[in-house]
């Protein structure tokens, strides 16, 4: 069975939110993960701070999960949440999240002495698919604007990471991990898991 996967950092909801769709429709992808997903209800906001809502809209996927990371006070004055979403073809039989050392909050703000306090998750679904269970994770790692630093965060982040797959058949990780492929915390992962992409990408 072949499985048509997208990963994407939708970039503060979409600051490139046609692009996106557009590139979404194209793929027309069986899973897509999504990391700086806005969940905003208020329809006076702009589209990409209700990119969940305007996902679901747009392209149509019958399953969907999101995960707020914490409530934005810096772009929606509290109107949105922001985090980490799944789109599936396929039932998502369950589905549950880690966090990285700081839990989700409502007292975040968004200024560069906060950014490695950051809150962070690791998104989990299960689904049900013709091959069988498939277990999905979307990562979004810490952030401390040194992705070389194997910093206490990031080892605690890859610490986490492998004991919630651990056990697990059929698993893909992906999404932005905030740090470099050459760094300790994504090697401790490949221990444990296949990379696609091993050091070639670039950022």
């Amino acid at each position: 069975m072949k499985i048509k996967f997208v990963t994407l950092n939708m970039w503060l909801g979409g600051i490139l939110f046609d692009n996106i769709i557009a590139f979404l429709k194209d793929q027309d992808a069986d899973i897509v993960v999504l990391q700086e997903v806005f969940n905003g209800e208020d329809k006076s906001l702009a589209a990409q701070y209700r990119s969940m809502q305007v996902l679901k809209e747009q392209l149509g996927y019958p399953y969907d999960d999101f995960v707020a990371d914490y409530r934005d006070f810096d772009y929606t004055d509290g109107k949105a949440q922001r985090g980490n979403a799944i789109l599936s073809k396929f039932l998502i039989t369950s589905g549950d999240a880690v966090f990285f050392d700081e839990p989700y909050t409502e007292e975040y703000r968004n200024i560069r002495v906060n950014f490695p306090n950051c809150p962070r998750n690791l998104q989990h679904v299960s689904l049900d698919t013709p091959a069988g269970e498939v277990n999905i994770y979307n990562i979004q790692g810490v952030w401390d604007m040194a992705g070389a630093s194997y910093s206490t965060k990031r080892k605690l982040m890859s610490e986490a990471v492998i004991k919630a797959i651990d056990g697990k058949q059929n698993t893909i990780l992906a999404g932005d991990v905030n740090a470099r492929p050459v760094n300790q915390a994504v090697k401790n992962i490949e221990e444990h898991l296949k990379s696609v992409f091993g050091n070639e990408l670039a950022s």
